[in-house]
């Protein structure tokens, strides 16, 4: 209480600081003093109390890390879930070119490398594949090449398509030879044939081919390729080998081998010696795209080891990723860790129950088809599995983080989130609340940004 010129603190009764009992509040004078804030406490950075700091950090699922293709598979299938048909599309074909024909005939190492595998049952992973292949789609646009090559591919297997595939997207001046009648080599003839759809096959060769390379269906010996080609790769010698073979030009010796990067630390591989062709569908995809962007990187005058380095999957020198090359062309980077979420990482406990989809989705996806080997049934079927999938290593906005925080310091907008780290202690609870992996953890003197 306050008189003229005078402050009094009025101070609690000596009982209520020694006694244990219950007190009985009833007057004014019980209750003890309390400080009333006259001004905001913003200006105190609780913030710098910090030990950890917590940050988002999309991650790599391991069905992404498995597929020798390089598929982003929770990328799509996440797409699928929001409702965004035609974008899940792009993001399938921008990695693999055939994917109707993968969705049908691979051996599904991603399927069985699936955490929801160990939960109850995997995602059908594939028939969510087979079905975005026949939805409308826009082919990924990678920067033009200073200087566009002249390329050879002899045959045209899965491996040759691909590898056309991709130097054709790059801007290359791309020529395909084959002595059959129709393309797709083993795809047409082998084993796996039986299981596509009659059509199907043309329609994929189709979507590859189509205006951006030559085409000539006669037999070619390797000397008049040399005298016209700067780049030669697929059944050189063979049908049953793949082979690179860069004639010398002008700024290189006859044959140079061009060095790229192998599986080990340090091993070179040499491009111009043949390895048998992969047998898996997939395998050979994976393998023509892997040539082809280190290809390009090397006349781009890039590193094709650093490249590498930037866009391989999973921490697989094998698999990479043409999302990852393009952002590296672009200086785009993407902020995405290669640390594989398995089944371990997950807080199962914090997983939330599959959510209903609307069926105008389906209705929408109808008008996006472009042929007759996906339904409205398949539609749903793909729905329905897209919605059970756990999204490991990617935010799928369940709102755990911003929910469970106790000071408030996460804010989200536009489905994004962020933390205020003027005030984030570091108890870490975010991220103990993450299903999924996305939140990070790392010691506050060791962050750079």
């Amino acid at each position: 209480m306050t008189t003229e010129g005078e402050f009094h603190i009025r101070k609690p009764p000596a009982t209520l600081s020694q006694s244990q009992q219950p007190v009985s509040l009833e007057a004014l004078d019980d209750y003890p003093y309390k400080s009333v804030a006259l001004a905001s406490t913003r200006a105190n950075l609780t913030g710098l109390w910090r030990y950890w700091r917590p940050y988002y950090q999309t991650k790599r699922a391991p069905c992404d890390a498995a597929c020798p293709v390089g598929n982003q598979v929770v990328d799509y299938i996440q797409t699928v879930v929001e409702g965004h048909w035609q974008k899940a599309a792009n993001v399938l074909r921008s990695e693999n070119p055939l994917p109707a024909v993968t969705g049908r005939v691979c051996h599904r190492p991603c399927e069985l490398s699936c955490n929801r595998r160990q939960y109850d049952q995997r995602i059908a992973i594939h028939d969510i594949e087979a079905v975005l292949a026949e939805i409308q789609f826009e082919p990924l646009r990678f920067p033009p090449t200073p200087v566009p090559r002249a390329v050879a591919v002899v045959g045209s297997g899965p491996a040759e398509l691909a590898f056309a595939f991709f130097m054709a997207s790059l801007h290359h001046a791309v020529t395909l030879f084959e002595t059959a009648e129709a393309l797709g080599g083993r795809l047409r003839a082998g084993p796996q044939a039986r299981h596509l759809p009659d059509g199907l096959l043309d329609a994929e060769i189709e979507r590859i081919v189509g205006e951006r390379m030559a085409v000539q269906h006669s037999a070619v010996g390797l000397e008049e390729l040399k005298a016209k080609y700067e780049g030669i790769f697929g059944g050189v010698h063979s049908p049953e080998e793949l082979m690179l073979v860069l004639p010398g030009g002008r700024d290189r010796s006859p044959d140079e081998p061009v060095p790229f990067p192998g599986v080990g630390a340090h091993e070179v591989a040499q491009p111009t010696l043949p390895i048998r062709a992969p047998l898996r569908v997939s395998e050979a995809i994976g393998y023509g795209k892997w040539v082809a962007l280190l290809l390009d990187a090397y006349w781009r005058g890039l590193n094709p080891a650093d490249t590498l380095s930037h866009i391989q999957v999973g921490g697989n020198p094998r698999i990479v990723s043409a999302l990852k090359y393009l952002a590296l062309l672009t200086d785009h980077p993407l902020q995405r860790s290669e640390e594989v979420v398995t089944y371990d990482k997950l807080q199962l406990d914090m997983l939330e129950s599959p959510s209903s989809w609307d069926p105008v989705l389906v209705t929408e996806a109808e008008g996006l088809l472009t042929s007759q080997w996906a339904t409205r049934d398949d539609l749903q079927r793909v729905l329905a599995e897209a919605h059970r999938c756990f999204s490991c290593g990617r935010c799928n906005h369940c709102d755990n983080c911003w929910v469970y925080c106790p000071d408030a310091v996460i804010s989200r907008s536009e489905g994004r989130y962020e933390i205020d780290y003027d005030y984030c202690k570091g108890c870490l609870l975010c991220a103990a609340v993450c299903p999924r992996r996305v939140l990070s953890v790392i010691e506050e003197e060791k962050w750079n940004g």
